[in-house]
């Protein structure tokens, strides 16, 4: 695998109820279907580099995610684990926020 890092910009849909995420790339146009549990959309720079998938939301909450030793790499299951851990960055934020208010 090259050491070459990989970034898209995506837009990132979570107006369904059933936690269905609709992905469009921004530059391509392309879009597909993932599942997420989480309530609101944002734009997302996604960055995949050898075993790590790093996702970075425009407020600058960042979530990595890595393959372990001996595991198979899977850019879905590296990119809901990014996304996620990046989530509770953003939430811890505006928890933060909210009891500072």
């Amino acid at each position: 695998m090259s050491n070459k890092a990989v970034s898209s910009k995506y837009h990132v849909d979570y107006s369904s109820a059933i936690s269905i995420a609709k992905i469009t790339d921004v530059e391509t146009g392309e879009t597909k279907t993932e599942r997420f549990k989480a309530f609101e959309g944002r734009t997302a720079q996604i960055i995949h580099q050898d075993k790590y998938t790093i996702v970075i939301f425009e407020d600058g909450s960042k979530g990595i995610s890595m393959c372990r030793e001996g595991d198979e790499f899977s850019r879905k299951k590296g990119l809901k684990i990014a996304f996620i851990r990046a989530m509770l960055v953003y939430l811890e934020k505006q928890l933060k926020q909210l009891l500072k208010d």
